[in-house]
């Protein structure tokens, strides 16, 4: 894609799933760097060369997903997806059934199960119920 990157360049995203997020110095420039430069560490036996040809980079931190984008503690599911948010409790206890409190109101994003990643299974499950299916 041109308007991302200049021609014979490309572009990489590294996301990092578990990336925490309640560090004791909290998340600042320095420790997204850090991050970055982990990140990059650890793919270059794979990838050699990778990080010499890194020419410009943006770090998003835990905290910076949380808030730009209102993804909880940036979490991408917008809520961990641990036992106590799975199935029948996703996103919560009477609120797994995509149906909200608010009459016509869908819930079909990665905070319903069975969560992101998923390639639009929680809107294709909240339009089935929604069409009584």
């Amino acid at each position: 894609d041109p308007s991302l990157a200049p021609a014979g360049w490309h572009t990489l995203v590294i996301a990092f799933q578990y990336a925490p997020y309640a560090l004791r110095a909290g998340w600042d420039t320095a420790q997204g760097e850090a991050l970055a430069d982990r990140a990059l560490a650890a793919l270059e036996p794979t990838l050699p060369g990778l990080t010499a040809r890194v020419r410009d980079r943006r770090v998003l931190t835990p905290a910076d997903l949380e808030a730009r984008y209102g993804l909880p503690e940036g979490d991408f599911n917008h809520g961990a997806m641990m036992l106590d948010q799975a199935f029948f409790q996703r996103p919560a206890l009477g609120l797994s059934d995509y149906r909200m409190p608010v009459a016509g109101l869908w819930l079909c994003g990665p905070g319903a199960h069975p969560g992101g990643g998923h390639l639009g299974a929680p809107g294709f499950a909240a339009a089935q119920t929604a069409l009584g299916s």
